[in-house]
């Protein structure tokens, strides 16, 4: 998984970047749009597998000791911690959300059932997802200039190696339960910190100064594990279609008419 700063250009002696912050950029979306409140839940996620018989598939990326390793014995169920039904559903890969997408559309009345993601339900897009996070807000978060444990779960000061953290209203040492902490302007909760949640490539841009690179699928919003500069509005990661990691989930987005 590769991590990349879009906003600032942070140096190691201004963790938080705020002296270096770039403007927020504008962006262009051209259909009305609508975010899931709350990022899919382990609850939400076991309802999908169950319908559908869906077998459950082993190998998640897990830290050891600073170091990244592929744990055959890790998946969605068993992620190497305990998590309630309302903890956000880790260990998925972009694939994996699709096929929930598929699966819940399949539930919708009034769409054909043509094609692998017919109906209204989809992952949103990164402009989308960016836009969304801020919640009208041009600050590095969407609070404010620094990062607080009493608006997001996250992990240590810094990220060598990342590790988690549990202090004051920040209490949960790894994923905590949806909506713990308070929403962001727009109303929708957990766009920062818990989980990296993905997201659909972003909007190429030729004329862009240097010119803007969008991965193929992206990653938003840092997670129990990483620093807080991850969870910055505009920062992403990126990831292979099949790659499952321990801070990875997702939320949905639809089109509205």
């Amino acid at each position: 998984m590769t991590r990349k700063r879009a906003r600032d250009g942070r140096k190691d002696d201004d963790p938080e970047g705020v002296s270096k912050s770039r403007p927020a950029r504008e962006v262009d979306i051209e259909k009305a749009f609508a975010l899931g409140r709350y990022p899919i839940t382990r609850q939400e996620f076991g309802a999908f597998v169950r319908d559908t018989h869906r077998a459950v598939e082993k190998g998640c990326h897990v830290m050891k000791h600073g170091v990244w390793i592929l744990d055959q014995s890790k998946d969605w169920k068993h992620p190497g911690f305990q998590q309630s039904p309302r903890d956000p559903v880790i260990c998925v890969s972009w694939n994996d959300a699709q096929d929930y997408v598929q699966w819940l559309n399949s539930k919708v009345r009034g769409f054909a059932q043509d094609g692998a993601l017919a109906g209204p339900y989809r992952l949103p897009g990164w402009e989308e997802i960016e836009y969304a996070a801020g919640g009208g807000t041009k600050s590095p978060y969407y609070w404010g200039a620094r990062a607080q444990r009493t608006r997001a779960n996250y992990g240590a000061e810094r990220c060598l190696p990342c590790r988690p953290t549990r202090k004051g209203a920040d209490r949960w040492l790894y994923t905590s339960p949806v909506g713990k902490f308070p929403p962001n302007p727009f109303g929708l909760y957990d766009m920062a910190g818990n989980v990296w949640q993905w997201a659909r490539t972003c909007q190429s841009d030729s004329k862009a100064i240097p010119p803007k690179v969008c991965p193929s699928q992206a990653l938003h919003g840092g997670s129990w594990l990483t620093n807080p500069e991850y969870m910055r509005t505009g920062n992403y990661s990126s990831a292979d279609v099949r790659h499952r990691n321990y801070e990875i989930g997702f939320r949905l987005a639809r089109t509205l008419n």
